[in-house]
């Protein structure tokens, strides 16, 4: 009587022990699923502010390509305008880059 009271104890503990396992193996292929979907939505987030911030670089360089242009354009009409004060202009921030880099 004694030994068949084990052998049924044995026996629940073996289908807890399983039930455990099962359990357990449960919840490290949820947490598996739950770490693999995380993953996806932080890669996607992280693409999607690349893509942003690609798109506002891309806005910046525009911008300042054109104010460049501009800058290059009213630098050549000054030019065009007043030819000898831009050529006495030249040579004097020559001559004064020649001086501050002189060697002596």
């Amino acid at each position: 009587m004694a030994t068949e009271k084990s052998d049924q104890d044995v026996q629940a503990l073996r289908a807890d022990i399983e039930a455990l396992r099962n359990d357990v193996s449960a919840v490290t292929k949820s947490l598996s699923d739950l770490a693999r979907h995380r993953a996806g939505d932080f890669k996607n987030a992280a693409w999607s502010r690349a893509e942003h911030v690609r798109d506002d670089l891309g806005e910046v360089v525009d911008d300042m390509t054109g104010r460049g242009r501009r800058q290059v354009d009213r630098l050549e009409q000054e030019v065009a305008d007043r030819p000898l004060v831009s050529l006495l202009t030249a040579f004097g921030i020559g001559l004064l880059l020649g001086k501050l880099l002189d060697r002596r």
